[in-house]
């Protein structure tokens, strides 16, 4: 895929989250939202949302840094179709019309950001690992209904 490619789907996604979403978008809600996308895509289908996912616990909740410095470059990369992620978006939409400082909060929520210095240190790796099995967990599913709320 070329860099202009990569610039396109990092712009349709933005586009996807705006048509579900009655709040701002916002960098920071981009992420929040790839962290439950991924995580909740995850746990339902056991395969990843796209490459080589690569989160950070900062301050305000997990980053994806290849998204957040390189998706221009290429190193982001989603590996399901549109489609899919417009299904998946429908299906949690609960997650997408939290506010910022919800989604923030509910990633805070997490034991892979706490684990990982929970924001105190900055820009901490957080271990996909660590991501997964939570997302697996009994955890996620209490974290899904306060956000259903």
């Amino acid at each position: 895929m070329t860099a202009n490619e990569h610039k396109t789907q990092h712009l349709n996604l933005i586009e996807e989250i705006k048509k579900y979403r009655n709040h701002d978008v916002s960098e920071l809600v981009i992420h929040k939202i790839l962290y439950f996308t991924y995580g909740f895509y995850f746990k339902e289908k056991k395969k990843k949302l796209f490459e080589n996912p690569n989160f950070e616990a900062w301050s305000y909740g997990p980053v994806e840094v290849d998204y957040r410095y390189n998706n221009n470059l290429g190193k982001f990369k989603l590996i399901i179709s549109e489609q899919e992620l417009l299904d998946f978006f429908k299906k949690y939409d609960s997650i997408l019309n939290c506010s910022a400082f919800s989604l923030v909060n509910f990633s805070h929520l997490t034991s892979p950001w706490i684990k990982n210095g929970g924001g105190t240190m900055i820009n901490q790796k957080m271990s996909i690992i660590d991501i997964d099995k939570y997302f697996l967990s009994k955890e996620s599913d209490e974290l899904l209904k306060i956000i259903d709320k």
